[in-house]
């Protein structure tokens, strides 16, 4: 899948493969037929209408696979103008989009109009219905460049400045940031003919239901793979040495925010993850598994759950689905969660004292599928318990680790790619490391290392399943 990314990124060579492939599809003639059709059709629906962000970025794709044929990597670039709102910018120089102006005739003249700021942008991502969302960005966001480029660009024929393209690109990648914030808003018709299934104008074969998922299209862009603070990632365990997946960001921000984060199932079978925020709510999130959609949270706690020292969610020894959490007296409480707001149950106390005493407490199951709750006592030992469901009755623990689980920065379990249950640890050296507990006294395995680094830099560490039921690993970055 290509990646489309900011032009301040690109590399030498792309830059220049990028430079070539325009003077190529000009010279074939396709851009003046780009800038012909565009002024046809200007003021046939593809402007001031809903249908003005599916048409273009049915257009910028068609434009970006024809410099795919000089040059099968190639992806278009995007000119972010509230950072480049200067004629000095790089963007213009004679190595980059400058030396088009004379070269083509295109009669530029950089300054002469404002541009939008960051803070309009930002505030346009925050509108919650695609009707209020296009028109503002088409309204001053899109329009504005065009003015302040001057030229062609602010004429109907703006396709035959290649400014118009990577001006596009930015307005597709505001589009793409704003569906993946808002999964549930759907798209808007603004008049007759302009719905989601009535064909985009010059190609009739095509609607805006056929791109509204960018992915589909075989692109992102580069937001949607930097990693930075507060940002939810999901991660899959192929079960082989260093073959941790690259991630996905199923939340774009803020999960660094919370007390406690942690996955598991509520009492109906539903996969969650569940965050403690600063008002000591119980939230509970569903992860539909691709970029940015994560659902709004549920509340199913109403308060008081900062004041825990551990929690986590597992299954009792027969089958049904827990929160576990230990209390400020060191006992160990079991909640269900019944799905619904503030529904979560009153607890059971299942373990009634001595939990405080612990580094790491957690759930999961060992190699036969049993469930346990795993504990890292002051010495290093990693044990296993059972819990039966009733008061006090978690049982005894099996030594299942001799020593050394003192020294990792997180420890969980979870499930990789091939549904084995395993123990996951990051070590000293950033390592994600994975075992098998056979359940018996000292026998966890020889661990693999599933992930070669940089597993420290993460606030929260945890694995769970997302709304398809793939078994993911999360992380939040630090």
């Amino acid at each position: 899948m290509g990646i489309r990314k900011n032009y301040r990124s690109l590399t030498d060579v792309e830059r220049d493969r990028f430079i070539e492939a325009l003077f190529n599809v000009k010279s074939t003639g396709f851009i003046d037929e780009f800038a012909r059709i565009h002024a046809e059709h200007f003021f046939m629906g593809i402007h001031q209408s809903s249908h003005f962000l599916p048409w273009h970025r049915e257009m910028i794709l068609r434009f970006e696979r024809e410099l795919q044929k000089f040059h099968s990597e190639i992806t278009i670039p995007y000119w972010d103008s509230t950072v480049d709102r200067n004629p000095s910018s790089p963007l213009w120089n004679n190595n980059f989009l400058g030396q088009f102006n004379s070269e083509w005739g295109l009669r530029r003249a950089l300054g002469s109009g404002p541009l939008s700021t960051l803070q309009e942008v930002e505030s346009n991502q925050g509108r919650d219905n695609y009707d209020t969302f296009w028109r503002e960005l088409e309204n001053p966001i899109h329009n504005r460049p065009h003015v302040w480029v001057g030229g062609v660009m602010a004429s109907a024929a703006s396709p035959g400045d290649p400014a118009f393209y990577l001006h596009h690109c930015w307005i597709d990648m505001l589009w793409a940031r704003w569906q993946l914030a808002h999964p549930g808003a759907p798209f808007m018709s603004s008049g007759a003919g302009l719905g989601l299934n009535d064909p985009l104008m010059e190609w009739p074969d095509r609607t805006p239901a056929d791109v509204l998922d960018h992915h589909a299209l075989g692109y992102t862009y580069d937001f949607e793979n930097q990693l930075n603070t507060g940002q939810l990632l999901s991660y899959g365990d192929a079960g082989t040495p260093g073959n941790v997946s690259n991630p996905i960001v199923v939340g774009f921000g803020g999960w660094q925010n919370f007390k406690f984060l942690f996955a598991g199932k509520n009492a109906i079978g539903e996969n969650r993850i569940y965050a403690v925020d600063q008002s000591g709510q119980l939230l509970s999130y569903g992860d539909a598994g691709t970029p940015g959609n994560v659902s709004n949270p549920m509340v199913v706690g109403f308060g008081g759950w900062q004041d825990f020292k551990f929690l986590f969610a597992g299954k009792k020894a027969i089958g049904e689905n827990r929160i576990y959490a230990v209390d400020q007296n060191g006992q160990l409480l079991s909640y269900g969660d019944a799905g619904t707001p503030g529904n979560v149950s009153n607890p059971m106390v299942v373990g009634f004292g001595g939990w405080l005493d612990f580094k790491f407490l957690f759930a999961g199951r060992n190699a036969a599928g049993e469930n346990r709750i795993y504990a890292v006592d002051q010495t290093g030992q990693l044990l296993s318990y059972a819990d039966a469901g009733t008061p006090g009755n978690v049982s005894n623990p099996v030594v299942v680790g001799f020593g050394g689980w003192l020294d990792f920065k997180f420890l969980f379990s979870g499930v990789n790619l091939s549904d084995e249950n395993r123990i996951y640890a990051v070590d000293q050296n950033g390592q994600l490391l994975s075992y098998g507990d056979a359940g018996t006294p000292g026998n966890v395995s020889s661990p693999v290392v599933v992930g070669f680094g940089g597993w420290l830099d993460f606030k929260f560490l945890f694995s769970g399943m997302n709304l398809s039921g793939e078994n993911r690993i999360y992380a939040v970055v630090a």
